[in-house]
């Protein structure tokens, strides 16, 4: 009986020293617990100290009316990834241009002779207004139709400078300005006469003056066809240098 009063007592003793122990392990679990708490809101803080605000107008105070997508819708829906390691380019064969021809220049010609405005002008007014865009007037009136438009009041729907997968539908409206471009007659042909009459005689004479190519040389030129329309709305926040 001794012998069986012996084994209660010393059970029971293991029972609270068990309970003990699990009454620590709570309390460091919950130690641990307000630690882990204290340091996700030491990063909650962190990350808000650390997240800029976008600014709400331009640097003149012009409110800006895109505030997201992206800068420019294009009349082309490839991406330009160029690698040096993709160039094949035999330096015995091949012909670069002089170091004087590889800087910005001007040219003059006439405006109304090549009316690029009045070709563009009349394409967009061609163009679907709820995925390309349409023109606005000073008056305010949501019609479009104005006596004279002009380029400058020329407004894109902000979602087709949104990505699809931000329910945008930039994808969608490039691709449509693209088979816009490349089906209108009126433009390319104004288009390669301004390139065959102006740009490339202009440039072969500066070839001729730094004597990379004969006076009565017959030269070869290509060039892109169709050009890339790129339409860059504002004010936004997006921009794109010039390249």
């Amino acid at each position: 009986q001794k012998r069986q009063e012996r084994l209660e007592k010393k059970k029971k003793n293991g029972n609270n020293q068990e309970i003990s122990r699990c009454n620590k392990s709570i309390e460091v679990a919950d130690e641990k617990k307000d630690e882990d708490t204290a340091k996700e809101d030491e990063k909650v803080i962190i990350t808000k100290k650390k997240k800029l605000e976008l600014p709400s107008v331009t640097p003149e105070g012009i409110p800006y009316k895109y505030k997201t997508g992206i800068a420019t819708l294009r009349s082309s829906s490839h991406r330009v990834k160029y690698s040096l390691d993709h160039r094949t380019v035999n330096d015995a064969t091949s012909t670069f241009l002089p170091e004087e021809l590889c800087k910005e220049h001007s040219l003059s010609y006439s405006m109304e002779k090549y009316d690029f405005h009045q070709k563009i002008v009349e394409l967009l007014q061609s163009c679907s207004p709820d995925l390309v865009g349409s023109f606005r007037t000073l008056n305010g009136d949501a019609s479009g139709s104005t006596a004279a438009p002009k380029l400058d009041n020329f407004v894109v729907p902000i979602k087709s400078l949104t990505r699809k997968c931000q329910k945008g539908k930039v994808e969608a409206a490039q691709q449509y300005l693209s088979d816009k471009i490349a089906s209108d007659e009126k433009f390319l042909g104004l288009f390669d006469r301004f390139l065959e009459e102006i740009v490339l005689p202009h440039f072969k004479q500066r070839l001729q003056s730094v004597g990379a190519a004969k006076p009565d040389e017959a030269i070869t030129f290509y060039y892109q066809r169709p050009p890339t329309l790129r339409i860059q709305p504002g004010p936004a926040r997006a921009f794109v240098k010039a390249h």
